[in-house]
């Protein structure tokens, strides 16, 4: 077991649901400067999530390329989703403002 992986099991912080290979590790810059390379075939080989902070708080984070694609996905997904949502509004808006030309001006005695 490498030492990078010793120092950060000691600060990984995982609720119970997540499965081991989802783990998120925490290492300082410091550390990040280090050990660069094996951090990133961590993230890239063990899909390890592990968060970089500065002064004790959280600045970013390393992940795997499938893991950024997978976040990618979901923001396309979660856009199209509001997308969907905005333009059902609009359209249930629209529907129950509007009202025919001929109505409106049999309403207003015109």
């Amino acid at each position: 077991m490498s030492k990078w992986y010793i120092m950060c099991m000691d600060t990984m912080e995982r609720p119970a649901e997540w499965a081991p290979e989802s783990a998120t590790a925490s290492v300082s810059t410091r550390e990040l400067r280090e050990g660069l390379a094996e951090l990133l075939a961590r993230a890239r080989y063990a899909h390890e999530r592990i968060v970089v902070t500065k002064n004790g708080k959280p600045a970013g984070a390393i992940i795997g390329m499938e893991d950024l694609e997978l976040l990618e996905r979901l923001e396309d997904l979660n856009d199209r989703l509001q997308y969907d949502e905005a333009k059902a509004k609009a359209k249930a808006e629209d529907d129950s403002e509007n009202v025919p030309w001929e109505q409106a001006k049999a309403e207003l005695g015109l």
